[in-house]
Protein backbone atom coordinates (compact mmCIF):
# COMPACT_ATOMS: atom_id res chain seq x y z
CA UNK A 1 0.00 0.00 0.00
CA UNK A 2 1.13 3.71 -1.19
CA UNK A 3 2.11 5.87 2.19
CA UNK A 4 -0.56 8.02 0.25
CA UNK A 5 -3.50 6.63 2.95
CA UNK A 6 -2.54 9.28 5.35
CA UNK A 7 -5.22 12.22 4.91
CA UNK A 8 -4.18 14.86 6.92
CA UNK A 9 -6.51 18.18 7.23
CA UNK A 10 -9.64 18.60 5.10
CA UNK A 11 -9.06 21.86 3.20
CA UNK A 12 -12.76 22.94 4.70
CA UNK A 13 -11.43 21.73 8.67
CA UNK A 14 -8.38 24.13 7.81
CA UNK A 15 -10.61 26.80 6.78
CA UNK A 16 -12.89 26.77 9.60
CA UNK A 17 -9.92 26.81 12.05
CA UNK A 18 -9.18 30.04 11.18
CA UNK A 19 -12.45 31.32 10.82
CA UNK A 20 -13.59 30.26 14.16
CA UNK A 21 -10.09 30.99 16.34
CA UNK A 22 -7.26 32.63 14.79
CA UNK A 23 -5.38 32.38 17.43
CA UNK A 24 -2.44 29.26 17.30
CA UNK A 25 -2.41 27.32 19.81
CA UNK A 26 -0.32 24.22 21.06
CA UNK A 27 -4.02 21.99 20.51
CA UNK A 28 -6.50 23.76 17.89
CA UNK A 29 -9.98 22.63 19.07
CA UNK A 30 -10.71 22.86 15.13
CA UNK A 31 -8.08 20.80 13.72
CA UNK A 32 -8.74 16.83 12.84
CA UNK A 33 -6.49 14.75 11.18
CA UNK A 34 -8.30 12.18 8.97
CA UNK A 35 -6.31 8.78 8.31
CA UNK A 36 -7.84 5.61 6.60
CA UNK A 37 -6.79 2.09 5.20
CA UNK A 38 -4.23 1.67 8.10
CA UNK A 39 -4.31 -2.21 7.02
CA UNK A 40 -2.16 -3.37 10.37
CA UNK A 41 -1.04 -6.99 9.75
CA UNK A 42 -0.83 -9.02 12.87
CA UNK A 43 0.48 -12.56 12.13
CA UNK A 44 4.26 -12.82 11.94
CA UNK A 45 4.11 -15.04 8.97
CA UNK A 46 2.04 -11.95 6.86
CA UNK A 47 3.95 -9.42 5.30
CA UNK A 48 3.72 -6.20 8.23
CA UNK A 49 5.25 -2.94 6.38
CA UNK A 50 2.02 -1.05 7.09
CA UNK A 51 2.51 -1.61 10.31
CA UNK A 52 5.75 0.41 10.00
CA UNK A 53 4.28 3.05 8.30
CA UNK A 54 1.41 3.82 10.59
CA UNK A 55 3.82 3.92 13.40
CA UNK A 56 5.81 6.44 11.27
CA UNK A 57 2.12 8.25 10.46
CA UNK A 58 1.59 8.54 14.56
CA UNK A 59 4.77 10.28 14.90
CA UNK A 60 4.27 12.44 12.19
CA UNK A 61 0.65 13.36 13.21
CA UNK A 62 1.99 13.85 17.13
CA UNK A 63 5.19 16.22 15.70
CA UNK A 64 1.59 18.63 14.21
CA UNK A 65 2.08 22.48 15.49
CA UNK A 66 -0.41 23.20 16.31
CA UNK A 67 -1.29 19.28 17.29
CA UNK A 68 -4.78 18.41 16.20
CA UNK A 69 -7.70 17.55 18.26
CA UNK A 70 -8.74 14.58 17.42
CA UNK A 71 -8.07 11.75 14.35
CA UNK A 72 -10.68 9.72 12.31
CA UNK A 73 -9.62 6.55 10.58
CA UNK A 74 -12.04 5.97 8.07
CA UNK A 75 -11.80 2.32 7.64
CA UNK A 76 -9.98 -0.83 6.90
CA UNK A 77 -7.89 -1.41 10.31
CA UNK A 78 -7.13 -4.80 9.76
CA UNK A 79 -4.92 -6.24 7.02
CA UNK A 80 -6.86 -7.90 4.84
CA UNK A 81 -9.68 -10.46 6.60
CA UNK A 82 -10.47 -8.72 9.94
CA UNK A 83 -8.73 -10.98 12.16
CA UNK A 84 -8.33 -11.05 15.57
CA UNK A 85 -4.38 -10.77 15.98
CA UNK A 86 -4.32 -7.39 13.33
CA UNK A 87 -6.59 -5.74 16.21
CA UNK A 88 -4.63 -6.38 18.89
CA UNK A 89 -1.34 -5.38 16.76
CA UNK A 90 -3.46 -2.58 15.76
CA UNK A 91 -4.34 -1.25 19.16
CA UNK A 92 -0.75 -0.58 21.08
CA UNK A 93 0.06 1.46 17.91
CA UNK A 94 -3.48 3.52 18.49
CA UNK A 95 -2.66 3.68 22.23
CA UNK A 96 0.31 6.44 21.31
CA UNK A 97 -2.05 8.30 19.24
CA UNK A 98 -4.88 7.93 21.97
CA UNK A 99 -3.02 9.30 24.54
CA UNK A 100 -2.34 12.82 22.74
CA UNK A 101 -6.00 12.92 21.37
CA UNK A 102 -9.34 11.02 21.17
CA UNK A 103 -9.31 8.52 18.43
CA UNK A 104 -12.74 7.37 16.48
CA UNK A 105 -12.53 4.26 14.51
CA UNK A 106 -14.81 3.41 11.45
CA UNK A 107 -15.34 0.18 9.65
CA UNK A 108 -14.12 -0.96 6.35
CA UNK A 109 -14.43 -3.76 3.84
CA UNK A 110 -11.37 -5.06 5.35
CA UNK A 111 -12.80 -5.46 8.82
CA UNK A 112 -15.05 -7.66 10.75
CA UNK A 113 -17.32 -6.19 13.21
CA UNK A 114 -17.33 -9.03 16.25
CA UNK A 115 -13.53 -9.23 16.27
CA UNK A 116 -13.17 -5.07 15.92
CA UNK A 117 -15.91 -4.95 18.86
CA UNK A 118 -14.00 -7.67 21.13
CA UNK A 119 -10.52 -5.44 20.25
CA UNK A 120 -13.10 -1.75 21.07
CA UNK A 121 -16.09 -2.51 23.07
CA UNK A 122 -16.60 0.98 24.21
CA UNK A 123 -17.11 2.17 20.57
CA UNK A 124 -19.57 0.06 19.70
CA UNK A 125 -21.55 0.11 23.09
CA UNK A 126 -21.63 4.08 22.29
CA UNK A 127 -23.32 3.49 18.66
CA UNK A 128 -26.92 4.61 18.33
CA UNK A 129 -27.80 2.04 16.06
CA UNK A 130 -27.45 -1.30 16.77
CA UNK A 131 -24.85 -3.67 15.13
CA UNK A 132 -23.24 -1.25 13.27
CA UNK A 133 -20.47 1.19 14.44
CA UNK A 134 -21.94 4.89 13.89
CA UNK A 135 -21.43 7.64 15.87
CA UNK A 136 -21.19 11.94 15.85
CA UNK A 137 -18.02 13.30 16.09
CA UNK A 138 -17.62 17.36 17.38
CA UNK A 139 -14.82 18.08 15.05
CA UNK A 140 -14.62 22.02 16.84
CA UNK A 141 -16.45 24.36 14.75
CA UNK A 142 -18.33 21.41 12.80
CA UNK A 143 -19.85 18.17 13.33
CA UNK A 144 -18.97 14.49 11.69
CA UNK A 145 -21.58 11.92 11.25
CA UNK A 146 -19.87 8.60 11.03
CA UNK A 147 -21.08 6.11 9.35
CA UNK A 148 -20.91 2.20 9.31
CA UNK A 149 -20.87 1.48 5.30
CA UNK A 150 -18.91 -2.29 6.14
CA UNK A 151 -21.31 -5.33 4.03
CA UNK A 152 -20.24 -7.89 5.73
CA UNK A 153 -20.38 -11.23 3.48
CA UNK A 154 -17.75 -13.67 5.67
CA UNK A 155 -16.88 -14.19 8.92
CA UNK A 156 -13.46 -13.45 10.64
CA UNK A 157 -10.58 -14.50 8.36
CA UNK A 158 -12.95 -14.47 5.62
CA UNK A 159 -12.73 -11.98 2.47
CA UNK A 160 -16.00 -9.23 2.87
CA UNK A 161 -18.20 -7.63 -0.37
CA UNK A 162 -15.67 -4.63 -1.85
CA UNK A 163 -18.79 -2.61 -2.29
CA UNK A 164 -20.26 -1.04 1.14
CA UNK A 165 -24.02 -1.05 2.31
CA UNK A 166 -25.18 0.94 4.66
CA UNK A 167 -28.85 -0.47 6.31
CA UNK A 168 -32.18 0.71 6.77
CA UNK A 169 -31.47 1.79 10.20
CA UNK A 170 -28.60 3.61 9.25
CA UNK A 171 -30.35 5.15 6.55
CA UNK A 172 -33.03 6.59 9.18
CA UNK A 173 -30.87 7.60 11.28
CA UNK A 174 -28.54 9.76 9.28
CA UNK A 175 -31.96 10.90 7.74
CA UNK A 176 -32.53 12.42 11.63
CA UNK A 177 -29.36 13.26 12.20
CA UNK A 178 -28.74 15.77 9.45
CA UNK A 179 -32.01 17.36 8.99
CA UNK A 180 -31.56 18.28 13.37
CA UNK A 181 -28.05 20.04 12.46
CA UNK A 182 -28.08 23.86 13.14
CA UNK A 183 -23.95 23.99 12.35
CA UNK A 184 -22.27 22.96 9.01
CA UNK A 185 -21.37 19.24 8.92
CA UNK A 186 -19.48 16.39 6.96
CA UNK A 187 -20.74 12.83 6.50
CA UNK A 188 -18.15 10.45 6.57
CA UNK A 189 -17.49 6.54 5.96
CA UNK A 190 -14.91 4.22 4.49
CA UNK A 191 -16.70 4.27 1.27
CA UNK A 192 -17.11 6.37 -1.56
CA UNK A 193 -21.22 7.08 -1.28
CA UNK A 194 -22.12 6.00 -4.73
CA UNK A 195 -20.08 2.87 -4.17
CA UNK A 196 -22.56 2.33 -0.94
CA UNK A 197 -25.03 -0.07 -2.97
CA UNK A 198 -28.45 -0.19 -1.10
CA UNK A 199 -28.67 3.34 -0.19
CA UNK A 200 -25.77 5.90 -0.95
CA UNK A 201 -27.43 7.67 -3.79
CA UNK A 202 -30.90 7.86 -2.00
CA UNK A 203 -28.89 9.49 1.01
CA UNK A 204 -26.89 12.18 -1.25
CA UNK A 205 -30.10 12.86 -2.68
CA UNK A 206 -31.06 13.74 1.27
CA UNK A 207 -28.32 15.48 2.18
CA UNK A 208 -27.90 17.74 -1.34
CA UNK A 209 -31.10 19.49 0.13
CA UNK A 210 -29.36 20.54 3.43
CA UNK A 211 -28.43 24.03 4.02
CA UNK A 212 -25.49 22.72 5.96
CA UNK A 213 -23.86 19.91 4.51
CA UNK A 214 -20.47 20.15 3.73
CA UNK A 215 -19.83 17.01 2.04
CA UNK A 216 -18.90 13.28 2.20
CA UNK A 217 -15.37 12.02 3.05
CA UNK A 218 -14.01 8.13 2.49
CA UNK A 219 -11.30 5.92 2.26
CA UNK A 220 -10.79 3.03 0.48
CA UNK A 221 -9.12 4.38 -2.51
CA UNK A 222 -5.78 4.69 -1.34
CA UNK A 223 -5.18 8.32 -2.04
CA UNK A 224 -5.88 11.81 -1.40
CA UNK A 225 -7.85 13.26 -3.91
CA UNK A 226 -8.88 16.82 -3.94
CA UNK A 227 -10.82 17.04 -7.54
CA UNK A 228 -13.98 15.70 -6.00
CA UNK A 229 -16.56 17.59 -3.88
CA UNK A 230 -19.84 18.27 -4.20
CA UNK A 231 -19.33 19.60 -7.77
CA UNK A 232 -18.93 15.30 -8.29
CA UNK A 233 -22.34 15.30 -6.66
CA UNK A 234 -24.34 17.92 -8.40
Amino acid sequence: YVTGFLCVLLGALAGCATRCDDAEVEVDPNLTVFLSDIHIEGRPDEVRHQNALFAQTVDEVLKLRPRPARAVIFGDIAHFFGRSEDYAAAKPLLAKLEAAMPVTLATGNHDHRVAMAAAFPKAWAASPVPGRLTTTVDLGCMDLLLLDSLHETGAEGERNAGDGDMGEAQFEWLKRESSARTRPFLVGSHHNPKAITDLGRHALGHLAGLRNFVGWIHGHDHFWRKDLGLRAWG
